[in-house]
C-alpha cells in the first residue's frame, strides 16, 4: 500500500474514500503540509524515527471535529505516536496533544469545537518507539454553531452563546479552561443546567464559575460537579442587565475529555435579587407589598435589599423557603435603618423545616431601610421568596 512521490491514490471502500500518501520526502513542516479532506480515511506511515508528518485542513464553517486514529498492535505498550493539532494562526500553542500507545489499535481523540479557519495536524514518533506499518486517521467534522470555539481559554477569547440554547464542549487537557460569554438585555434570573455522561468514579471532575464582566476576577457562583452526577441544576442567580462569563474547567483532581453539555436558562423578571448585592452599598431596590426571589449561591453569600418608607408605618416580612433535609439554622434575616447599617432592628433565624415565616410587625419611621438575608450554620442554594408588607 504505497504510492510514488508526488502522487496521490484515491480508492473507495463502499462509499468511504481512502487517500494514500507518501510523506518521507515531502510534508515535514507546516509550510509543506499535505492537504487532507474532512470525513475521509487518510493512510500514511512513519518510516524513520526523525520523520514528522504534517497535514492541513480547512473549516469553511464553525463546527466540531474528532480525530480517529488506527494502527497495528505493536510488541510494546510504550507511547508510540504523538498527535498534535494547531490553529494555523497560532503554531506556538497546540489545541491538543495526544499520545498513542503500542497496544492501542483505535483511538478517538477529544472532540474539539473550532471556528472557521485553517488547521494543522502533526503526527510524529514519540522518540522511544517507531512503527513501520501504515497508520490511518479520519478527521470527522460536523457543522454546528453550538459547540465551544477553541481557543477559549480565557475571558478575552470566550465563546459567545445564546440564552436558552444547549451548548457542548470538552476539556481537552488537564489544564484546559473553557470560557463562554452571554449578555442580558434586561434584568432577570439565570440557571445553568449542566449535563455529562457518567464517569467511572464519583470524584470531582468539573468546576463551574460565573462572573460579571465588570469583575471577572470574583465569581458569582462556584460549583463542583462529581463524576456520577449526570445532570446538575446550578443555583439560580438574579442578575442585572449586562455581560457575563462562564468558566468550565477540570476540578484539578480528575478530568475527562468526554463531551459535556450545558444550557443557560433565562427568564426576564424585575422581581429577583440582582447580584452582586453582597453589601448594603449594592443592595437590590425592592417595592413594598411585592414578592421577591433570591438564592444563597455560596456559603458566604449575603443578599442585601433596600426599600424606602415615605412616611412612618408598620411593616411585616413574610419569608418562604423549601423544606430542607434537616432542621438546622439555614437562613438569618436582619433589618437595618440606613442611618445605622451596623445595628440590626430585627435578627431572625429560619430553620430548615420551616417553609413559611412571618416576622413580627416592626414600627418604622420615614426613611430608607435594608434587609439582609444570609445563610445560618447550614446553607442551601434553593430559591427563597419574601415580601415586605406595609400594614399601616
Amino acid at each position: 500500500m504505497r504510492t510514488y512521490l508526488g502522487k496521490t491514490l484515491r480508492i473507495f471502500i463502499g462509499l468511504l474514500p481512502i487517500v494514500l500518501f507518501v510523506s518521507a520526502a515531502g510534508n515535514n513542516s507546516p509550510s509543506t503540509a499535505t492537504t487532507i479532506g474532512l470525513n475521509i480515511i487518510c493512510v500514511d506511515s512513519i518510516s524513520r524515527a526523525d520523520i514528522s508528518n504534517w497535514y492541513t485542513f480547512t473549516l469553511n464553517n464553525a463546527g466540531k471535529i474528532n480525530i480517529s486514529f488506527y494502527s497495528e498492535m505493536m510488541d510494546s505498550n510504550q507511547d508510540l505516536y504523538r498527535i498534535t493539532v494547531y490553529n494555523a494562526s497560532n503554531l506556538e500553542n497546540s489545541l491538543i496533544t495526544w499520545f498513542i500507545k503500542g497496544y492501542t489499535t483505535e483511538s478517538n481523540i477529544t472532540t474539539l469545537g473550532l471556528p472557521q479557519g485553517k488547521y494543522y495536524i502533526n503526527i510524529v514518533s514519540n522518540g522511544y518507539w517507531r512503527s513501520w506499518p501504515d497508520y490511518r486517521f479520519i478527521v470527522s467534522y460536523t457543522r454546528t454553531d453550538y459547540w465551544e470555539k477553541e481557543f477559549n481559554d480565557n475571558w478575552r477569547n470566550a465563546t459567545p452563546i445564546e440564552l436558552n440554547q444547549q451548548y457542548h464542549g470538552a476539556i481537552s487537557r488537564s489544564n484546559d479552561n473553557d470560557w463562554y460569554t452571554f449578555t442580558l438585555n434586561n434584568a432577570g434570573k439565570v440557571n445553568i443546567t449542566f449535563y455529562l455522561a457518567m464517569r467511572d468514579n464519583n470524584e470531582e471532575f468539573y468546576r463551574i464559575n460565573v462572573y460579571n464582566a465588570l469583575n471577572p476576577d470574583n465569581s458569582l457562583v462556584n460549583r463542583v460537579i462529581k463524576g456520577y452526577t449526570t445532570e446538575t441544576n446550578i443555583t439560580t442567580l438574579g442578575l442585572p442587565q449586562g455581560k457575563y462569563y462562564i468558566r468550565i474547567e477540570s476540578s484539578g483532581n480528575w478530568w475527562s475529555s468526554a463531551d459535556y453539555g450545558f444550557i443557560v436558562n433565562y427568564t426576564r423578571t424585575d422581581y429577583w435579587e440582582r447580584e452582586v448585592n453582597d453589601n448594603w452599598r449594592n443592595a437590590t431596590p425592592i417595592e413594598l407589598n411585592q414578592q421577591y426571589h433570591g438564592a444563597i449561591s455560596r456559603s458566604n453569600d449575603n443578599d442585601w435589599y433596600t426599600f424606602t418608607l415615605n412616611s412612618a408605618g408598620i411593616i411585616n416580612i413574610t419569608f418562604l423557603s423549601e423544606r430542607m433535609s434537616n432542621n438546622e439554622n439555614f437562613y438569618r434575616i436582619n433589618v437595618y435603618n440606613a442611618l445605622n447599617p451596623d445595628n440590626s432592628l430585627v435578627n431572625r433565624v429560619i430553620k430548615g423545616y420551616t417553609t413559611e415565616t412571618n416576622i413580627d410587625p416592626i414600627n418604622l419611621s420615614q426613611g430608607k431601610y435594608y434587609v439582609k438575608i444570609e445563610s445560618g450554620n447550614w446553607w442551601s442554594g434553593s430559591d427563597y421568596k419574601f415580601t415586605v408588607k406595609i400594614l399601616k
